[in-house]
């Protein structure tokens, strides 16, 4: 099979990872970033698809529904940090590729070979060891409600794409991904927010940088969805805390302890065994019928 798919999933990740670090940078609430960083990308969706002939109503609709359940998730996730412990909100939320991985053997008929098991369960150990061994105290039951909530949204969303990403022009796709997520982020931002414009230039073009990222991110990962099944897609956002540590390390001087590491090294392992070759490496046969990317 064509390893690229696998590339344009490593530079999502990438753009996934680094985003998060810049939000330090930025001096307004995270609901209104997560507002704008989405917002500020609609411009240069637009002109991408603007020749590009329009989507049906119907999945209009079902990629806005996409946005608005990633928006949901970004607004819970952030609830749920302020309300539980960061171990719980971390492991919780990113049970998201569990439930992709289940709706994709329910839904898509996916059978998952030992290598796609045995890579999800090494990953989901690395994020226990990343996240810490030792409970610490302060977990809530809504927070961590908020959490499960943040990945059955996300959940939904990652489906979603999925599905269009292989019936239709990624660009298309995406371009409504964000009108969505805007529009969903919105009221989050509005009322939570304290300010909610950018008070500065610097925290404008703190914003442009991340919407850049976030545009070149669902791009690269609707384009590795016409390739790739959705359950092994799903796996490789475990790499994400992997490389928001790393930049951490170096842009704050933040140095991992030893289980940061040792988790780090157990995710890549687990996304290395999900990606080596043997059944159920192609993306159901929808994709076929898509438009050009």
């Amino acid at each position: 099979m064509e390893r690229h798919p696998y590339l344009l999933l490593a530079i999502a990740t990438l753009c996934s990872g680094v985003a998060p670090v810049l939000v330090r940078y930025t001096g307004m609430d995270a609901s209104a970033i997560a507002f704008w960083r989405l917002a500020l990308t609609l411009p240069a969706a637009w002109l991408l698809i603007r020749r590009l002939p329009p989507l049906p109503r119907r999945d209009v609709g079902l990629a806005l529904l996409a946005g608005v359940m990633l928006a949901l998730d970004l607004v819970l996730w952030f609830g749920a940090i302020r309300r539980t412990t960061m171990l719980e909100a971390t492991l919780l939320v990113m049970l998201y590729p569990l439930l992709v991985a289940a709706a994709a053997v329910i839904w898509e008929g996916q059978k998952l070979g030992l290598s796609l098991v045995g890579g999800f369960a090494l990953c989901f150990a690395g994020m226990v060891a990343m996240s810490g061994i030792t409970p610490s105290a302060g977990s809530d039951a809504v927070g961590n409600g908020m959490a499960l909530a943040a990945a059955a949204a996300y959940a939904v969303c990652f489906m979603l794409l999925a599905r269009l990403s292989r019936q239709h022009n990624v660009m298309l796709v995406t371009f409504w991904l964000l009108v969505g997520a805007s529009i969903g982020a919105l009221p989050a931002a509005l009322v939570f927010s304290t300010t909610f414009l950018p008070p500065t230039g610097a925290d404008w073009g703190l914003l442009a940088v991340q919407a850049a990222l976030s545009l070149a991110s669902y791009n690269a990962s609707n384009l590795a969805f016409r390739r790739l099944p959705t359950a092994l897609a799903a796996v490789t956002g475990y790499g994400q805390p992997i490389i928001a540590t790393g930049i951490a390390w170096i842009a704050f001087a933040e140095r991992p302890g030893l289980m940061a590491v040792t988790g780090a090294v157990v995710i890549a392992l687990g996304v290395w065994l999900t990606s080596r070759p043997g059944p159920a490496r192609t993306a159901p046969a929808s994709a076929a019928g898509g438009t050009a990317e």
